[in-house]
């Protein structure tokens, strides 16, 4: 018997490293088609999670336009993934990377998998749903603002041109000021969105958007007068940077550190009192864990 489920697919914030570090098994396919959304057929005992990445030509993929999905567990059932969502989304032959994950040893079954072709009226209100969107945030935003984005294609270059066009046509200075007017409100809508956001979370919880408890952590680390900290940590340098600017005097070291900050780490252990990191091993006294993961230890000197 074939069944259908509705399956909640969400634009992910959570960064791809712990969401892969959280995995008991894993599992990827590459996966090309043309489609508004994918159908995938299946039978699992276990509930898993789907992560959807939009490959660019070279390989590539943005980061902060995966999509998550959640499966049920279920005999011979057909779910669908709604790639519009994605940022990057756009009509015509894509290649999309898939990431089944689940929290268990069992792994489910694949049957079928099919793309379902994009309609005019979708992309038009996917194109609309787009625009609507707010930025995603990252620590790039500290420095430049990512374009505004419709079906895969950067706006603030067309946007530009669009301009051009009126200036030179209509020379209508009243209606240039307007469209600019618009777009920075626009921004500032999602500036201010951010604002509350980051204010919310730094109040209640002593995090702060991509640096999650950095601030906090080096705050603690001077409190405790360490004398170099060593960071586990998988991913950008930017944690390094930001934990680096917060715990200052207090220098991230790569040997005979005082402390060591586990963050957004996917290659580190603890067991019995030792602490492993990639190759790096210490003895160490758990002094804090912070909500958003985060651990801060004291190293223990042989």
């Amino acid at each position: 018997m074939l069944l259908s489920l509705f399956v909640t697919t969400v634009l992910a914030a959570t960064p791809l490293e712990s969401l892969l570090h959280d995995a008991v098994t894993q599992a990827n396919a590459d996966v090309t088609g043309d489609g508004s959304s994918v159908e995938i057929t299946y039978s699992s005992e276990v509930s898993f999670t789907v992560l959807t990445l939009l490959l660019e030509e070279d390989g590539t993929f943005d980061p902060l336009a995966y999509l998550r999905s959640e499966f049920d567990a279920g005999q011979n059932v057909t779910a669908s993934i709604n790639l519009t969502k994605s940022l990057s989304w756009s009509p015509g032959d894509r290649t999309y990377r898939l990431y089944f994950l689940s929290t268990t040893t069992q792994t489910p079954q694949f049957h079928d998998i099919e793309f379902i072709e994009p309609t005019l009226a979708g992309s038009v209100s996917s194109f609309i749903l787009h625009l609507a969107s707010p930025l995603p945030y990252s620590p790039s935003i500290y420095h430049r603002v990512d374009p505004y984005k419709g079906l895969g294609m950067v706006l603030t270059p067309l946007f530009g041109v669009l301009l051009i066009v009126l200036f030179l046509w209509k020379r209508n200075m009243k209606l240039i000021l307007v469209l600019c007017l618009l777009v920075s409100a626009r921004f500032s809508l999602d500036a201010l969105r951010y604002t509350f956001d980051h204010s919310r979370t730094w109040l209640t919880s002593r995090t702060y958007a991509a640096a999650g408890a950095l601030p906090e952590i080096g705050k603690d680390l001077k409190d405790l007068g360490a004398e170099g900290v060593f960071l586990c940590h998988t991913g950008t340098s930017y944690a390094r940077r930001a934990l680096g600017y917060h715990a200052y005097p207090i220098l991230i070291v790569g040997e005979s550190p005082t402390h060591v900050v586990v963050h957004n780490a996917v290659d580190w252990s603890l067991g019995d009192g030792i602490l492993r990191c990639g190759d790096e091993t210490f003895n160490v006294l758990s002094i804090n864990q912070y909500i958003d993961g985060s651990q801060l230890f004291s190293v223990i000197q042989q």
